[in-house]
């Protein structure tokens, strides 16, 4: 007889008995044997019903026997197989835990850098704001230095002369081509100013003179600091996550205008965080930025 299988001839068609694999790998003879008989006993049985003819009073006990034998089959298939599948289920829960088990670890690990990589790109982020706050301060102590001197320079012309009108004349022959854009626009705003007050309009004379002696118009120098240097093959971008439900009725307005899905009538922090990705604005909610970062493999 082979260890694989067994062959029986059952109303000459030939049928194979086989074994599981743990009954092959371990030789139990007992088993084989049990499956031998098992493989004779069912086939005898389908065989019987397959074939039995039913219209007389002893064929319907003959059929309640064979149903008889079917369920004591069924009862040693169960007591046989059981503990079979008692350690299927144990090897099952074996093989999850080791997969758990060293999934966890990659998972430990990636968390770990991905928390290192968000540090050290808020910590560039930090620097750069620092240097960009620095740099405008500079800026607006250049601009205030520059404004003092154009300032002081207009004053000087301007007391030359007595009259508003020699004044204005005054400042518009001051206006040359070597001039910068600042002391020829802060000198326009003060002829602006007197020509408010000559032309006697007394809604704007004040507003006038204002912008003539506190010289506005000159620009704030635009300050962008580096960006942190990018890592080939790693991307980050911001998104917004859900914290609290700062104003729930700003919420259910928002679901009864049609502007937000009723799933998230239970404030369910995946969906708003969701929504707001999307770039949808929801009111009464705060959030605040957690970084992304993708690996690409």
């Amino acid at each position: 007889m082979s260890e694989q299988a067994a062959v029986y001839s059952v109303e000459g068609q030939s049928k194979e008995a086989v074994y599981f694999p743990a009954v092959v790998i371990s030789k139990n003879e007992e088993m084989v044997a049990w499956f031998d008989d098992m493989e004779a006993d069912t086939a005898h049985i389908l065989n019987a019903a397959e074939l039995q003819v039913i219209n007389t009073d002893a064929q319907m006990i003959e059929a309640k026997d064979t149903i008889g034998e079917a369920k004591k089959c069924l009862k040693s298939i169960t007591e046989v197989i059981k503990p079979y599948k008692q350690r299927v289920d144990d090897v099952k829960k074996q093989i999850l835990d080791v997969e758990r088990h060293y999934s966890d670890r990659c998972k430990q690990a990636e968390a770990i850098l991905k928390g290192k990589i968000d540090a050290r790109l808020t910590y560039l982020e930090e620097q750069a704001r620092k240097e960009e706050a620095r740099l405008r301060e500079l800026a607006q102590k250049e601009r205030e230095k520059r404004l003092n001197a154009i300032n002081d320079k207009i004053s000087k012309l301007v007391d030359k002369f007595s009259t508003i009108q020699e004044q204005i004349t005054a400042l518009e022959s001051g206006i040359t081509d070597d001039m910068t854009i600042e002391e020829a626009e802060a000198i326009r705003s003060k002829i602006e100013g007197l020509k408010a007050k000559l032309d006697n309009y007394q809604e704007g004379i004040q507003q006038k003179q204002f912008e003539a002696e506190e010289v506005t118009i000159i620009p704030t120098a635009n300050i962008i600091a580096e960006a942190p240097a990018k890592v080939q093959g790693m991307s980050t971008r911001f998104e917004l996550i859900p914290v609290e439900v700062t104003n729930p009725m700003a919420v259910v307005r928002a679901i009864a205008a049609g502007q937000v899905p009723i799933g998230a009538v239970t404030f369910n922090m995946g969906v708003l965080k969701k929504l707001a990705n999307a770039g949808l604005e929801i009111q009464g909610v705060r959030y605040e930025k957690k970084r992304v970062i993708g690996v690409r493999s």
